[in-house]
């Protein structure tokens, strides 16, 4: 190798921005991305879909398909 040193592959994560060594235990494997692993690490991508699970569907009073409104208080007449 003759004085050279390997740099080792890292990846810069586009939500937290900080760059880590590219290998399963920063990032996921993805074969379709650019060099096979995702662009979020691993960190960013479990608090990502924690939220999403914790997250409560939009519900907005109103008619349904034609069905009685989610808000039985606006169904009685005044």
């Amino acid at each position: 190798m003759h004085g050279k040193t390997s740099q080792p592959i890292t990846r810069k994560c586009i939500a937290c921005g900080i760059e880590k060594p590219l290998n399963h235990d920063c990032f996921q494997a993805v074969q379709s991305f650019d060099k096979g692993y995702s662009f979020y690490c691993n960190s960013c991508d479990l608090d990502s879909r924690k939220q999403k699970s914790f997250a409560a569907p939009a519900v907005t009073p109103g008619k349904v398909n034609g069905e009685k409104s989610l808000d039985h208080e606006a169904d009685q007449p005044a």
